[in-house]
């Protein structure tokens, strides 16, 4: 796997934590991508962000129609879902995809569900991939909870316990001291328990409302255009 600046796991299908499916407990904060540079990418606000399938990736895996199908259908939804969100970013499914289209696409890795993208991935790497593994039968109807997972990658977040698990590379809390292990990128045992945390929410709104330039941590905030 390349730079974690472009791609990352999910997480392998036998994870040793469990997430917490009530979600009325307290998620306390974000862990936010940073870079070697300084850093904190993420979408300039405003932006419009296509979404689309890659359905030759998964035609060639010998995926069927229902299959494809039943994954446009989770990407839709999150799509809605994070709309709903109001983070100053909207984001449009398209069946046409262009050169600053998130792709969704198929590849084969036994070992995790999905990989994903950063904000400063540029255009033709911005592609979050479906594995082997997420199509089980004891996972397929987790998609749609895999891709919400994915698509926090690319609004810049990290995994919670990115900061000891993945110290090689950077990341900050926002603000300090996270233990939101409730987020939608927290530890787990089965993706259905991913879900976007109130407070993954919030402060997901508070991220995008800063100001380019601005700081947080001694990292700087840098926006970065959806469009080439």
């Amino acid at each position: 796997m390349g730079s974690l600046s472009d791609m990352t796991d999910i997480s392998i299908p036998y994870a040793q934590c469990i997430t917490s499916r009530i979600l009325n407990t307290m998620c306390n904060k974000l862990r936010l991508h940073s870079t070697s540079s300084g850093t904190i990418p993420r979408w300039t606000p405003g932006s419009t962000l296509t979404c689309g399938i890659e359905h030759q990736s998964f035609l060639r895996a010998h995926y069927s129609i229902d299959d494809i199908e039943h994954v446009k259908g989770c990407l839709k939804e999150v799509i809605s879902l994070l709309n709903s969100f109001n983070l100053g970013l909207r984001f449009v499914y398209v069946e046409d995809l262009l050169p600053e289209t998130f792709t969704l696409a198929y590849a084969n890795d036994p070992d995790s569900y999905a990989t994903s993208f950063f904000p400063d991935a540029a255009p033709g790497r911005r592609k979050i991939v479906l594995h082997e593994s997420s199509f089980l039968p004891l996972y397929r109807a987790s998609i749609f909870n895999i891709l919400c997972h994915e698509f926090g990658h690319t609004l810049g977040m990290r995994h919670w316990d990115a900061g000891w698990t993945e110290p090689n590379y950077p990341s900050i809390c926002f603000p300090p001291d996270s233990n939101n292990k409730l987020s939608v990128m927290g530890i787990y045992k089965h993706p259905e328990t991913l879900r976007f945390h109130p407070e993954d929410i919030e402060w997901l709104r508070e991220f995008y409302s800063r100001k380019n330039g601005s700081m947080i941590q001694g990292c700087t905030i840098k926006d970065y255009p959806s469009r080439p």
